[in-house]
């Protein structure tokens, strides 16, 4: 491989290489006589034999008396005396070096320009090919990283000169045509190709950015307002709100007439999912990542910033530090990247699952991964956009958020006010939630064409429906009060009428001819009798063709997961839930100090968004053992945030997991993130 700022010349003897600094001819010196007394090559006189010259002020990659480029001179210089080359001849620099390469910086189409600009027949064939040929040559050599090159060199009499090359900045869809080309052109192998590609911007590519020299117009006129941590990636442009009712009140009008806001908070709460749903886009002052503001955002699929810098939400004004927007006024949000941006951005159209390289790198991976990968889909739309991405399933529809909707909350809300109180649900209630969810279960069935659809049945904090004081009495702590079974324990009615939408909807699906493969969750489990009596009702009210599932988010069930394994069809970690409740940090709370534990060496890496493996990594790996070793052919996922993260997902592949279950829009990342936790 050619070493940087070092090329060969079109065609031997000719040989060039370029010094930064004249004072590096000692350095070079002592490189030729280390050279001389290994191989016994005689050179000529480096002053006769070497051209010193620094192209247009611009300095190679390398710095100064950089001891590995010195060294990477006497390679050369040795593999040029190896194969026979032995005269270095001094060639004049009849002009000003220029640059040139052959991709395009924003999209890696093979295009040759020179200096920045497409090469218009300012050169002849000869000299464009020869440009051509050392582009492609430095491009095998230097195709670890996808990156673009640039290649100087001059004019002479027998062609183009090179004198060095350098790196180049190039988009995540550039690098990934590079990639995708080299493996066509035989330079590079599809597995190491693979290697190299980052799953994060596989998902930015699928969803689309914005256009290039627009970003960077406007980071120059100063309306880059600011950055926030990205919660829920995808890019958006809206009108900024502060009201949540006022973004929520366009869920009245049909879709098509709505109007595009970008809601700004401190932060949101579950009665706000309305809001949330209707908004194109989310900003929280709130830094954490688990909070319920973007927990639903990444639910419902809708883009979300969290710990905005210098975010000030006033009533009719938000303050990005001295800037201020006021409501009304346009911003777009880069999620994928956390930008905020002044002004409607103009977008470049998404790449989605064909051309440019993405499709070829989808195919390398879905070749090589072992877990399936499914999606997290509550509505219709997500559970589209999931498949779309190349979900084999639907891994979690969490069905208290079909129930958030705001033409079935008040019923779902009565009924759950008296199962609190102890009394029968009102009927008319309880009809209505019946056909209510029989309807939008029927259509996520239908839409998964016979793929796996895994419901959970009710999960549902209290406050989070009846607000902070319940009927019962105000909860001290409702994320470990009367939530899931235990509500289910008091009323058994309630997951009864899931149960009975759930036996009429997939009676209605199979009625049409279309295959159905329904699955169940039990989420909280804690104790092994507990999901035998649920499990047992489940298979009454559904048949022995529905495979009822475990959901493993409490410490004891972990602890107990082989004798759970024996009676369930499947287990699935709901890793938010248990690293909450194994570090005994809140998910909502937990940003205040955090990070402070990460800076301070305390805590490898946020928990919420790697998977702390020497703790809850431990737990999940003896579960998974003790599962096996129960039942050999236990299917087991995970479903928590941790399922589209990279370095959790190599975790997961070494422990054996089968399946990951993610947000729809980090799907395609999570297909290549498994490739390459399979790979290592």
């Amino acid at each position: 491989m050619l070493p940087e700022s070092v090329a060969a010349v079109a065609g031997p003897p000719w040989f060039r290489i370029d010094l930064p600094h004249p004072d590096l001819e000692r350095h070079l010196r002592r490189g030729i006589d280390e050279l001389e007394s290994r191989t016994g090559v005689r050179l000529e006189d480096p002053r006769s034999g070497l051209c010193l010259a620094a192209p247009s002020g611009r300095p190679p990659p390398s710095g100064p008396g950089d001891p590995a480029r010195i060294a990477s001179w006497a390679s050369l210089l040795a593999a040029a005396a190896s194969a026979g080359v032995g005269h270095f001849t001094v060639l004049p620099v009849p002009e000003t070096p220029r640059w040139a390469t052959r991709r395009d910086p924003s999209s890696g189409r093979a295009a040759l320009s020179i200096d920045g600009r497409p090469d218009e027949g300012g050169l002849g064939d000869r000299e464009r090919q020869a440009i051509l040929a050392t582009l492609r040559a430095l491009e095998s050599e230097s195709s670890n990283s996808g990156c673009r090159i640039e290649v100087s060199f001059v004019l002479v009499e027998d062609g183009p000169a090179f004198l060095s090359w350098r790196r180049s900045a190039a988009t995540a869809e550039a690098r990934i045509r590079i990639l995708a080309d080299l493996v066509v052109e035989g330079s590079l192998g599809e597995e190491d190709a693979l290697r190299t590609v980052d799953p994060a911007s596989v998902a930015a590519l699928f969803e689309g950015s914005f256009d290039a020299d627009a970003r960077a117009r406007a980071a120059g006129e100063g309306r880059l307002l600011a950055r926030g941590r990205p919660a829920q990636g995808g890019i958006t442009r809206g009108r900024l709100a502060t009201s949540p009712a006022v973004v929520e009140s366009e869920l009245g009008h049909p879709e098509s007439e709505r109007r595009p806001w970008i809601l700004a908070a401190r932060e949101l709460v579950p009665h706000d999912v309305g809001a949330i749903e209707a908004a194109c886009g989310v900003l929280l002052v709130s830094g954490a990542v688990d909070s319920p503001g973007a927990m639903l955002s990444v639910e419902l699929g809708t883009p979300c910033l969290t710990a905005v810098e210098r975010m000030e939400v006033g009533p009719d004004e938000v303050r990005f530090g001295r800037r201020g927007v006021r409501c009304g006024e346009w911003v777009s949000i880069d999620a994928s990247t956390g930008d905020v941006y002044e002004g409607r951005l103009p977008v470049a159209p998404p790449e989605g699952s064909a051309g440019g390289g993405l499709a070829s790198v989808l195919e390398w991976a879905d070749r090589r991964r072992r877990m399936s990968v499914r999606v997290n889909a509550d509505t219709l739309a997500e559970a589209r956009q999931g498949f779309a991405a190349g979900a084999e399933g639907i891994g979690l529809c969490r069905s208290e958020h079909l129930l958030h909707a705001p033409e079935i909350a008040p019923d779902l809300k009565a009924v759950v006010e008296h199962a609190v109180a102890g009394e029968a649900p009102p009927e008319g209630a309880c009809a209505r939630l019946v056909r209510f969810q029989q309807e939008e279960y029927g259509w996520l069935l239908r839409t998964a064409l016979g793929r796996p659809v895994a419901v959970r049945l009710l999960d549902l904090p209290l406050h989070e429906v009846l607000g902070p004081a319940s009927a019962g009495g105000p909860e001290t702590n409702p994320m470990l009060g009367l939530r899931g079974p235990r509500l289910a324990a008091l009323r058994p009615e309630i997951y009864g009428l899931q149960l009975e939408a759930l036996r009429r909807a997939a009676g209605e699906v199979r009625g049409e001819g279309r295959p159905v493969q329904l699955e169940v969750l039990l989420p909280m489990i804690s104790a092994v009798r507990e999901f035998e009596d649920l499990a047992d009702q489940v298979r009454r009210a559904l048949g022995p063709e529905t495979a009822v599932g475990a959901m493993i988010e409490v410490p004891r069930a972990a602890l107990l997961a082989g004798e759970v394994a024996r009676r369930a069809d499947f287990l699935a970690f709901g890793t938010n839930d248990l690293t909450q409740m194994t570090l005994g940090i809140s998910r909502v709370d937990g940003d205040r100090f955090v990070g402070a534990y990460v800076d301070r060496g305390w805590l490898p890496a946020d928990p919420f968004r790697t998977l702390d493996v020497e703790g809850v990594g431990r737990l999940v790996a003896a579960a998974v053992e003790a599962a096996r070793a129960a039942r050999p052919s236990a299917r087991i996922g995970v479903c928590g945030a941790h399922a589209s993260d990279p370095a959790s997902i190599r975790f997961f592949e070494s422990i054996g997991i089968d399946y990951l279950s993610c947000p729809p829009g980090l799907v395609p990342s999570a297909r290549v993130a498994a490739a390459q936790a399979r790979l290592g």
